[in-house]
């Protein structure tokens, strides 16, 4: 009777008032006589929903159980209402049919007017349209952990503690508790995903992810290039117009403030004149290779008096290297987990910015940094080749379940 009930009320739409008889009949234990009226209707309207949804009732009531989904798929492909897919949905669910739950919800999320609506029915607390999609995001993310394991299976014999921070990274993927259990700072937060068992420090030194010992000429030619390709092209607001920022940087949103020419965009060649400049990094550092999180490659433009405020990166399993392209003489830092520190033009910054950092300059000039992801130091070439198989997948369940 309970689940009844539940049919008969929360899960059912406002009964049109010609159909008040059934309901009748189905709330006197008469589903049986309730079917055959509901199925005279139906012949002539086969499409009316209000009298399909009272059929899948009548069904559910008599235990006719193939017939109830059967009624309860047709019922959401005639209806409009969200509603009745969730229904549907969560009926296959109890009938421990999984897979077939979840490909309907795959092939759902791909509307943006299904997500719309999903959304709303999560705000409002739809308690069906809660469970199922939380258990669509724990099985879909189960299923992804499965794949990650039989890519890291591939990737030949793996110390200890190699296999440790793999097992670790999959087992708690987007577990913000979890990551939130090994970050030593409270100003270290990655937004996006964490990797275990890597120094967790603001800065790293240059000397540990630089592949040569003489760089300086290389230097050179790096902002001899970056400049080229910086009076040739025109820069965009690093924050575009239709972009969606932390709150705390809105207010550079399509802002020429703060703007930047791009050169990489997760690992795609942006700017056609730019391999020059790519080829010429790549001699120096280990571009971090995790498509689509990364590598970005950009020009950086900070305009006199403007203040990029304190917020937190995606990931700490790259650094963030900032080779210094034009700095002007006066108060113009970057500080990162409370420790301030200038740009030097002889010497690339590295820093990890999933720490809370920010940047200012107050001179009167521009102030120009070339930015480029590069790996994390303390990742082994095999945790990097795991990492570069895992980010397309991780990516792309992110947009697959994002509402």
């Amino acid at each position: 009777m309970e689940n009844q009930q539940e049919m008969n009320s929360e899960l059912l739409p406002e009964l049109h008032p010609e159909l008040n008889p059934i309901r009748e009949l189905l709330q006197n234990q008469k589903a049986k006589q309730a079917e055959s009226d509901l199925k005279s209707i139906l012949k002539a309207e086969p499409d009316n929903v209000p009298a399909l949804r009272l059929l899948a009732v009548a069904y559910k009531n008599q235990k006719k159980l193939d017939k109830f989904l059967k009624t309860l798929k047709k019922t959401y492909e005639c209806s409009q209402d969200i509603s009745d897919f969730e229904l549907y949905v969560f009926e296959l669910l109890k009938s421990k049919a999984f897979s077939e739950a979840t490909v309907l919800k795959q092939k759902a999320m791909t509307s943006p007017d299904y997500k719309n609506q999903l959304l709303k029915l999560i705000r409002d607390e739809n308690v069906i349209a809660v469970n199922n999609h939380n258990f669509y995001l724990s099985y879909t993310l189960n299923e992804i952990k499965k794949l990650l394991d039989n890519q890291a299976a591939k990737l030949g014999p793996l110390s200890d503690e190699q296999k440790a921070r793999i097992r670790w990274f999959n087992d708690n993927l987007f577990n913000t508790k979890a990551y939130q259990s090994e970050l030593k700072s409270f100003l270290h937060r990655p937004s996006y995903i964490f990797y275990p068992g890597l120094e967790q420090a603001p800065y790293t030194e240059l000397e540990s992810v630089i592949k040569v010992d003489n760089y300086q000429d290389a230097l050179e030619s790096i902002r001899k290039e970056a400049l080229k390709l910086l009076n040739s092209n025109e820069v965009e607001p690093y924050i575009s117009q239709t972009a969606t920022p932390p709150k705390e940087l809105l207010g550079l949103k399509g802002s020429l403030n703060w703007s930047s020419l791009t050169i990489l965009e997760g690992g795609q060649l942006k700017l056609a004149e730019g391999n020059a400049l790519v080829d010429l990094v790549n001699d120096l550092f280990d571009v971090a290779d995790c498509k689509p999180l990364a590598p970005e490659m950009m020009l950086s433009v900070l305009q006199p008096g403007t203040h990029i405020a304190p917020h937190h990166g995606l990931t700490n399993l790259k650094q963030t290297l900032h080779i210094p392209i034009t700095i002007p003489e006066g108060n113009v830092k970057i500080k990162v987990c409370g420790m301030e520190k200038e740009w030097q033009l002889d010497k690339p910054l590295v820093f990890d910015d999933s720490f809370l950092h920010e940047a200012w300059n107050k001179s009167n000039e521009a102030r120009v940094v070339l930015i480029v992801d590069i790996w994390h130091p303390d990742l082994t070439e095999q945790e990097r080749v795991f990492l570069s198989m895992a980010m397309p997948v991780l990516d792309q369940w992110h947009k697959a379940t994002q509402l």
